[in-house]
This record gives C-alpha cells, sequence and structure tokens, in this order.
C-alpha cells in the first residue's frame, strides 16, 4: 500500500539559493505530491570547482535554508551511496528502502535537453513521475526541446510503457532567475547578492574568500 507521494529535489545546491525554495514550495504546494525531499549530491571526484562548497557545508546550509517549510525535508540519502552518483541508482535506493513510497523527480527544464542521456533514463521515465520545472529564457524553444524528448524515448522505449506525457509534467510556475554562477560571481567581486539566497547563506558566504 503506497503510503506517501515524494517529489525528490536533486542537486548540488552550490549554494542553495532563493530559486531553489521558490521551485521546492510550489511544488509541495501545488502538485498531487505529499512531500519534497531536497536531496544533496555529493562533489564529483571527477570535477575539480575551486568554488564547490563540501558537502557537509552545503547540507548545513540547505538544512538551515528549508528548515520550518512545510512538507519539505532535506535528505542526505545520496551522500551514504557510492560514486559517482547517478539518479537512476539513487532512485532505485530510495524505492528499495521506502518500499511503501512512489518517488517522483523535480528538475529545471533545461535537462530535459540532454535527459536521455542520463543513466537508464527510459526505466526513469517508465516508473517515475518528472516535474520539469519551466525557467527564464527556454519557453521559446520548449515545443522543439519536447518534440525531440518525444521522439527519442518511443524510439527506445518498450511496447507497454507509459508514453511521455503520461510521466512528464512541464511546471510553468512564477519565474525565478537566478543563477549559482551569478551568486559565486557577485561573492568575488564584493557585490551585494542578499537578495538571491536565504540569510544563512549569505551570512556563510560573506565569511569566505575565493
Amino acid at each position: 500500500m503506497i503510503t506517501k507521494k515524494v517529489a525528490i529535489f536533486g542537486g548540488s545546491f552550490n549554494p542553495v539559493h532563493n530559486a531553489h525554495i521558490h521551485v521546492g514550495k510550489y511544488v509541495a504546494a501545488n502538485e498531487d505530491v505529499d512531500e519534497v525531499w531536497v536531496m544533496l549530491s555529493p562533489q564529483s571526484p571527477f570535477k575539480q570547482d575551486k568554488t564547490m562548497l563540501p558537502d557537509a557545508t552545503r547540507l548545513t546550509l540547505l538544512k538551515q535554508s528549508f528548515a520550518g517549510i512545510k512538507n519539505l525535508k532535506v535528505s542526505d540519502f545520496e551522500l551514504k551511496l557510492p560514486t559517482p552518483s547517478y539518479t537512476f541508482k539513487t532512485l532505485s535506493g530510495l524505492q528499495e528502502t521506502y518500499s511503501n513510497h512512489t518517488f517522483s523527480l523535480i528538475f529545471g527544464i533545461d535537462i530535459l535537453d540532454h535527459f536521455l542521456q542520463w543513466q537508464n533514463a527510459v526505466q526513469i521515465i517508465e516508473n517515475h513521475k518528472l516535474f520539469a520545472y519551466l525557467r527564464p529564457g527556454y519557453e521559446d524553444d520548449l515545443d522543439i526541446v519536447l518534440s525531440k524528448l518525444e521522439a527519442g524515448y518511443n524510439s527506445i522505449k518498450k511496447k507497454d510503457a507509459p508514453e511521455l506525457f503520461d510521466q512528464l509534467k512541464i511546471i510553468n510556475g512564477p519565474l525565478v532567475d537566478i543563477s549559482s554562477t551569478e551568486i559565486w560571481e557577485k561573492v568575488k567581486n564584493k557585490q551585494d547578492f542578499s537578495t538571491l539566497v536565504p540569510s544563512p547563506v549569505y551570512d556563510y558566504l560573506n565569511k569566505i574568500t575565493i
């Protein structure tokens, strides 16, 4: 018996910013889910990024930033899995651990352009609902991206597999245009970024140098 519908909102969150908070709250309040689990991805051993904060720091900032928000919780589940991290393995591990839950995915609309390159992408579509949040600048190309994705999925899916648009929902909610790159540039140049991030993140980033 299914007891809980959980949407997984995963990412590096380096750092978590106000657009992340907005998306998590919007999905929790407006979509058919019981909870949103904000899941931190571990730092990739194959990528060298001097601005990448340690896993423990990003996790702490996530917990502080999402504290007290209804139906949202921060999870370190993926940090405990072997690296490199793959979404399919994370979802499989979650389903095995929480067998009475269903799990869906939340991600930015830009992911759809290369989603089929993910490991076991077709199995993810077949077994999990997908919520793609529209981002500024992607409205004009959306039809092309969706047509390409549907054609690619149909060419490799099983005959009895669900249709793409039975599994995928485009969320056209209020747009918040913030990027981690923008934040790090402002930190580097000592410009104000207080409106872009939750206060715990602002306080922390003001104490470090890059």
